[in-house]
């Protein structure tokens, strides 16, 4: 291989060795201060600029207004950003390009409620860590240096295999968690259909026992 290729190639290592090594933040990590708009741009695109392709946007102004008008990510207080904002935006943005922004959206607040706050977000930090560092030791250990990339391409390959196949059981359970709750969304209407009812009829039943005990009390008034 010439120089260029070498260089490209030895760009590649140390981006996937890097990739390996690298951490994305802890919850107590995350400012604890409310943020404006741009601030909360740049902090989440410096957190991620290791893992996205030089001419992709992480996060803009656009996107975030956006996932607030889909209700993916709550209303700012006034124009400000808090740590759970922050924090929330980190999977938004990572797993955007896998699954549909409600689905995410609806996964993250089941993680957060059997997890807690906190404690979600730093073992998402954790699955994501491990997940990257997997994919480039699988990556390092398929390429031998002065060999060409082919084996890496061929790595590649079986990569974005395994990440389909994930993304089609992801989509699969999360799907079938989706009718669970509109399943359970619709049977405590019907339940609280019925409670209403029942209240509607002991009502009706106490109004008719009333007027009976009225009609008798008059009739016990009446001289014989």
């Amino acid at each position: 291989m010439n120089d260029s290729e070498n260089k490209i190639l030895g760009e590649l290592r140390s981006w996937l060795e890097n990739l390996g090594s690298r951490k994305l933040t802890d919850w107590e990590d995350i400012p604890d201060i409310e943020l404006y708009m741009d601030q909360v741009v740049g902090y989440i695109d410096r957190q991620l600029a290791y893992i996205k392709s030089d001419e992709e946007k992480t996060l803009t102004p656009a996107m975030v207004n956006n996932y607030v008008k889909l209700g993916t990510l709550p209303k700012p207080e006034g124009k400000k950003y808090g740590k759970a904002h922050i924090a929330r935006l980190f999977p938004l943005c990572v797993l955007k390009q896998i699954l549909p922004l409600p689905v995410i959206a609806a996964a993250i607040d089941d993680f957060t409620r059997m997890i807690g706050g906190g404690q979600a977000f730093d073992r998402y930090s954790d699955i994501q860590n491990a997940a990257l560092a997997g994919a480039a030791g699988a990556a390092l250990s398929a390429y031998t240096e002065g060999e060409s990339i082919d084996t890496l391409e061929v790595c590649a390959f079986e990569l974005a295999i395994q990440a389909a196949a994930n993304r089609i059981v992801a989509e699969k359970i999360l799907a079938a968690a989706e009718k669970l709750k509109k399943s359970e969304r619709a049977a405590a209407k019907e339940r609280a259909k019925q409670d209403k009812e029942r209240q509607k009829q002991e009502k009706e039943r106490q109004k008719e026992q009333a007027e009976k005990l009225k009609k008798d009390k008059e009739k016990e008034k009446q001289p014989e």
